[in-house]
């Protein structure tokens, strides 16, 4: 057994207040810094989340830009000579993995893992696109020690179809639920938000990026709102399609209807005010805040592109296909708002989670025996 702590670095783009750093910074609550001591490398610094990094003995490392591939590796054997040794490098890039991790390998580093967090890389297919998804799989298959994945579709469309049937890769998501199990003045968060009594109100959080699909988002809205004239929308996120997403909130005349929220420390809160959550993604891995929408006590709707474990069980969420389009989501939408869910949904979604693993302690645990066994290994 190693004297010092075992080294991991882990790469993120950012440390925003995004599903993947969210999981990040949850883990390290419940990671033991005199055994696993963690730093991160993102390409985008001033993230809400870095300064929670420093707090449990780690730092934030500057890395290089993606999009020059020759550069990058050679910028990040820099960062692996100057602040190493590392016993794993543990990636969240994606496809890009493969040159992250081909490069940890020719540094000597032993534990080289890849972590797929998407069904696919979101880009249209060019024949460069190509080129570069066959490269860089072929890249993860060679150099990658570990897989995971955060369900079985991201599994499938980052490693190949049949990854988890061959034993080659295992699935790893997880998130703290305590917040959700805490007493909460559902009235008090909905008057600091400036939302008056009675009215009902609708949440999405996402990035705004074309993956989140927010311009079908707001067709439903503008479809809803002038069949029910005391509903709201809230919209956490930031993202560099929230000025477009804004004028054409504008433009629709929803301004009064809609609530940018940016990005807040307080999701759990914000959706346990809701009535209703809805999700509809291009594509998705295993959305966090679909998780977070059911442990809140909702019964989401969401694009049926959504890996089905997403639901706490079956049922629990709609899933409804983009093709039925925003009429056909505005009709579900308002059905479901003349529901309320019963009372210790909630609760009840949050142990279904934690009984399929679903649970951040949990994920601790096996990421601790992976970095150890790594660690003892050579």
């Amino acid at each position: 057994m190693k004297q010092r702590p075992i080294r991991v670095l882990h790469i993120l783009g950012s440390m925003g207040r995004g599903g993947a750093e969210t999981w990040m910074v949850q883990l390290l609550d419940h990671l033991d810094p005199r055994r696993i001591q963690v730093d991160l490398m993102v390409h985008q610094l001033g993230g809400a989340y870095e300064e929670k990094v420093g707090s449990h003995g780690g730092r934030v490392l500057s890395g290089p830009m993606v999009d020059k591939p020759l550069v990058y590796a050679a910028s990040f054997k820099k960062i692996l000579r100057e602040n190493g040794p590392y016993d794993a490098v543990h990636s969240h890039l994606q496809l890009f993995s493969g040159l992250i991790l081909k490069t940890a390998a020719k540094m000597g580093i032993p534990g080289r893992i890849a972590h797929a967090r998407n069904s696919n890389d979101g880009q249209r297919w060019t024949p460069y696109r190509a080129v570069y998804r066959t490269l860089m799989r072929h890249w993860i298959d060679r150099y990658a020690t570990h897989r995971f994945a955060v369900s079985a579709q991201a599994a499938a469309g980052t490693f190949g179809k049949d990854v988890l049937r061959k034993g080659r890769c295992r699935l790893l998501s997880g998130m703290d639920f305590a917040p959700f199990q805490q007493p909460i003045d559902r009235n008090s968060i909905r008057q600091a938000l400036g939302i008056r009594q009675g009215v009902k109100v609708v949440g999405h959080v996402g990035s705004f990026r074309r993956q989140k699909n927010h311009a079908f988002l707001l067709e439903i809205a503008q479809l809803t709102c002038a069949k029910d004239h005391n509903l709201l929308f809230l919209l956490v996120g930031e993202g560099p399609l929230r000025g477009e997403m804004e004028e054409r909130v504008r433009l629709m005349g929803l301004g009064s209807r809609i609530l940018f929220l940016g990005e807040r420390p307080d999701v759990p809160k914000i959706l346990r005010s809701l009535d209703a959550f809805v999700f509809p993604s291009l594509y998705e891995g295993l959305p966090r805040v679909l998780l977070e929408a059911q442990a809140a006590g909702l019964s989401p709707l969401a694009s049926d592109v959504i890996a089905p474990e997403a639901a706490a069980w079956p049922g629990n969420v709609a899933f409804m296909s983009l093709q039925a389009g925003p009429r056909g989501w505005a009709e579900y939408l308002l059905s479901l708002l003349d529901n309320t869910p019963p009372t210790g949904q909630g609760a009840r979604a949050i142990k279904c989670f934690e009984e399929r693993g679903l649970d951040i302690d949990g994920n601790a645990t096996i990421l601790t025996n992976l970095y150890e066994e790594i660690a003892n290994s050579h």
